[in-house]
């Protein structure tokens, strides 16, 4: 196995690219020719500063939002994330829903909420090894399907008082799946830390397939090249409150289902409710993309570009879009 260690997830991802060009062997699944390494293990120290920030590769941060919203409100609708990005249309099986939904798993695997079973594990016994998560399930992932989930299994342990989180993955790519999946599980490890009141403690992702793509190689060797961007960070704050997540998810909805129904003074009500930082700017951040995606008035814009004060304003000021 080939063992990683970084502080931060922005820190891992050119050292990352650089090993798939310079080691990763030529594997070609289904005819897609790819670099990949197997397996990785990836442990990052400082998770908490989850959004990985490059120039040569700027990510679709109102996607990475949405997504996070998509999970949280343990949906499966195809259309809900496709409206952050419409490529998510061709793995449905049927235009409607997602097979491999990640959310839909977590919070309702056949009935069960396994994210608050692993949380109630931990509550009743803090050195559990039991606090665990499954999304493979072979009763849907054996059938033929488009979308087979890339993750496997979670876990969760406290150990030193503070909650590690691994992912274990069957399959990941370095371009289009690691930036997205690393920010929404260390999200969620943040929010069992929370839960518990513990502070977050490391995370480590192992996967057996990591690869990237061989159409992607000009790309990856600009990413490779670039300089290293450093940027402050506001933490997840250890105190947020489950009604600040809630708002969240309703501006999410609000915002992506009902523009022009509803007033903008209504959506900055709710945005100043949300007494979290973090969550007001990352609400305020879909609100902006959403309505931006709407054609909005600059004017509009602006109410809530002045709400987003987490490290998602590097966003705005380094590049001008979303």
């Amino acid at each position: 196995m080939r063992i990683f260690e970084f502080k931060t997830f922005t820190d891992s991802y050119p050292v990352l690219i650089r090993t798939l060009i310079n080691e990763g062997k030529s594997v070609s699944p289904r005819g897609m020719d790819t670099l990949e390494i197997s397996p990785v293990s990836i442990t990052i120290k400082e998770p908490l500063k989850n959004v990985i920030f490059s120039d040569s590769r700027k990510l679709n941060y109102g996607f990475m939002l949405g997504e996070l919203g998509w999970i949280l409100q343990k949906s499966n609708d195809a259309n809900h994330i496709a409206h952050y990005n419409k490529n998510w249309l061709n793995y449905s099986d049927d235009g409607v829903t997602l097979n491999g939904a990640y959310g839909q798993r977590i919070f309702d695997y056949h009935g069960i909420n396994q994210f608050e079973e692993a949380f109630h594990q931990l509550q009743k016994d803090p050195n559990s090894r039991q606090a665990t998560i499954v999304l493979f399930d072979p009763t849907r992932d054996y059938q033929p399907t488009k979308d087979k989930p890339c993750t496997n299994l979670i876990r969760f342990s406290i150990r030193e008082n503070k909650l590690n989180m691994i992912v274990f993955m069957r399959s990941n790519d370095i371009m289009f799946g690691y930036p997205y999946d690393v920010f929404n599980f260390s999200t969620l490890q943040s929010i069992m830390a929370n839960k518990l009141n513990l502070n977050v403690g490391i995370y480590t992702h192992i996967v057996d397939s990591f690869h990237l793509y061989k159409e992607q190689l000009s790309w990856a060797n600009d990413i490779m090249q670039e300089q290293q961007i450093v940027y402050g960070s506001l933490e997840i704050e250890r105190k947020f409150s489950s009604n600040d997540i809630q708002t969240f998810l309703n501006v999410e909805q609000t915002t992506r289902k009902m523009i022009g129904l509803i007033d903008v003074e209504t959506i900055e009500k709710m945005l100043l409710d949300i007494d979290s930082e973090y969550w007001r700017s990352n609400a305020a951040f879909l609100a902006l993309y959403n309505y931006r995606k709407m054609h909005y008035s600059q004017k509009t814009l602006d109410k809530f570009k002045k709400l987003i004060t987490n490290e998602l304003v590097f966003i705005l000021d380094r590049y001008g879009e979303l």
